[in-house]
């Protein structure tokens, strides 16, 4: 009789696990998707230049001004001149922790950090007439620490992807939405119109 009890309570439990557990593994990455989704909701709000960053020292429309020395036709296009640029930090190329180049500088350097690799790619989406957004914020590192990022957010018919403008592999340039959401954190974002937005889940302190 006891023995008869264990192996109809065993089925039970095993049957109760095959049930619930997919539920509530659903129900877990329903809440967490949806938490990220929130991460990424954003609205209009006249930003300060100086709140995207410490080198951040002239308003937006200053690096939409001079003449570009270098001529693309599309979003690859800009992807394949960028590969060939190197990334290097301020302090290492100027000897400060923070600096903004100007697109048409950055040009001429060909050297730089995420600031200005974004930049100089929101610029040219700009001149293309593209729909973009350069934002500020966290990215997940390799070491699973969070450090401060730049990429630029491009928009189409079919939706929104992140171009991550440090990518040295043609590949790993464009970045689905959703892992997007996992390994990015926005804090502000300006576009190509130069509209400034803040992003209502993570907002920088």
């Amino acid at each position: 009789m006891v023995v008869s009890i264990l192996k109809i309570l065993v089925s039970l439990s095993a049957f109760a696990f095959a049930v619930w557990f997919p539920i509530g593994l659903y129900l877990f990455w329903e809440k967490r998707n949806t938490s990220q989704q929130q991460i990424w909701r954003k609205k209009p709000a006249a930003v300060a230049y100086q709140r995207f960053g410490v080198g951040s020292l002239h308003q937006f429309d200053w690096y939409l001004g001079r003449q570009s020395t270098v001529s693309v036709k599309s979003i690859p296009e800009i992807c394949e001149w960028l590969l060939d640029c190197k990334f290097i930090h301020d302090q290492a190329l100027f000897a400060h922790p923070d600096m903004w180049q100007h697109p048409v500088d950055f040009e001429i350097s060909r050297q730089g950090d995420c600031e200005d690799h974004a930049l100089w790619a929101w610029r040219k989406c700009h001149d293309l007439g593209v729909e973009a957004e350069f934002v500020v914020g966290k990215m997940l590192l390799g070491n699973g620490n969070w450090g401060d990022h730049t990429w630029v957010v491009l928009k189409d018919r079919k939706g929104s992807y992140t171009l991550e403008t440090t990518a040295k592999k043609l590949e790993l340039f464009h970045v689905m939405p959703v892992q997007a959401r996992s390994h990015y954190r926005p804090y502000y974002g300006m576009d190509t119109k130069l509209h400034s937005f803040v992003y209502q889940r993570s907002v920088k302190p």
